[in-house]
């Protein structure tokens, strides 16, 4: 179970809940740390994010109902060169050793796949411009 999004009838990107909440709402542990800092220096207030105060597009996203709703061609045209700028660093691949349990299983001891997070951050601002060029909402669901 998890969050997909889709414009009209395709798929462009999904996570679990937990994952998409980790980014703060897109993705998880890359360069949103420093917009999470970023964040917390200038709206937390009293523990509590004052979204109000806020004024960045990629807000639009980040304040979002995460298993419902929908943004606005509009707001998808507003989001997603920001989204774009907040991911252009991040990494196509990730690499990790395997557990020895799967090594005996015949995997080898490094492995490289595509990032999860990355190809669906990409996916996201490629469906929100199609959004936004085709007059169609963004759906959470």
């Amino acid at each position: 179970m998890g969050l997909d999004l889709s414009v009209g009838d395709k798929h462009v990107a999904q996570w679990a809940y937990s994952g998409f909440m980790l980014v703060p709402g897109v993705v998880n542990h890359k360069d949103m740390a420093s917009l999470m800092k970023e964040v917390e220096d200038k709206y937390v207030e009293g523990g509590h994010i004052s979204w109000d105060t806020i004024d960045d597009p990629i807000k639009l996203l980040l304040h979002h109902s995460d298993c419902d709703g929908i943004l606005t061609p509009k707001q998808c045209a507003q989001v997603a060169p920001r989204l774009a700028e907040l991911i252009k660093d991040w990494p196509d691949k990730i690499t990790f050793e395997t557990q020895p349990a799967h090594q005996k299983l015949g995997y080898p001891e490094v492995m490289t796949i595509d990032d999860h997070d990355t190809v669906n951050a990409k996916s996201l601002v490629e469906g929100m411009l199609e959004a936004a060029r085709t007059n169609t909402p963004l759906r959470f669901h």
